[in-house]
């Protein structure tokens, strides 16, 4: 395995993991908003504004794993066609 497919290997793992942790601080937010929680004194929505890193997390796992997978298929395809060969 090379570098770039432990990479890809990896972010395919995490994506997952990341989005979980997103949900849970959405539950979070909407539990501590209807039983009226406070987070160190501040309202509910502080569960939202502490969940937006890891939402930027997700979307980049995300969006960098799809575009490996699609660099990888273009890659492919032009190996395949060799120009040398006409």
């Amino acid at each position: 395995m090379d570098d770039a497919e432990a990479r890809a290997q990896g972010r395919r793992e995490a994506a997952p993991a990341a989005l979980v942790v997103l949900l849970l601080f959405g539950v979070l937010a909407a539990v501590s908003r209807a039983e009226k929680w406070e987070l160190l004194g501040l309202p509910w929505w502080i569960w939202l504004v502490v969940g937006a890193p890891v939402l930027l997390l997700a979307i980049d796992l995300s969006l960098t794993y799809r575009g490996l997978e699609r660099g990888n298929e273009a890659l492919m395809r032009c190996e395949a066609f060799d120009p040398a060969d006409r």
